[in-house]
């Protein structure tokens, strides 16, 4: 097992026990949030892409492994353009090539590409072959839709 499923959090989210995440029941040692379920980390992930693409520009996988796992954080070894040449086996898409993931309007452009994306994310974070739930996903990003949409 790994921090990220131990945690429920396959995507190590960062937490912050001020502003906690919806499902989020606190912080391991390096700060991930630990969550109730891992349906509540897709939830906090999809609105970590959605800022990411909405709020500061981010708009392909390049731009997105580096704002997501910075070369520069202290708690791990990230090399951002491994990470998005990771994503970008895992997804097809190349690793400058422009991604609308959302609508102006919050809501979700491409479901199908975001349900790869956020399993090639997952997979990246723990380990090779593994998977999230498809129906986690799917409802993860359903929370998403009621709470932000």
């Amino acid at each position: 097992m790994t921090i990220g499923i131990d945690n429920n959090n396959p995507f190590n989210i960062k937490g912050n026990v001020r502003d906690p995440w919806h499902g989020m029941t606190g912080l391991d040692q390096y700060g991930h949030a630990v969550f109730t379920d891992q349906v509540y980390s897709v939830r906090a992930l999809v609105r970590i892409l959605w800022k990411y693409w909405h709020k500061h520009g981010v708009n392909n996988l390049h731009e997105f492994a580096a704002r997501y796992a910075p070369e520069n954080d202290p708690n791990a070894d990230n090399v951002p353009s491994d990470y998005a040449m990771f994503l970008s086996i895992r997804t097809g898409t190349r690793t400058d090539e422009p991604i609308e993931l959302f609508s102006s309007d919050k809501t979700i452009k491409d479901g199908e590409f975001l349900l790869e994306f956020i399993s090639a994310i997952a997979e990246y974070e723990n380990f090779t072959g593994y998977q999230v739930c498809e129906n986690d996903i799917i409802s993860g990003m359903s929370y998403y839709i009621r709470d932000f949409v």
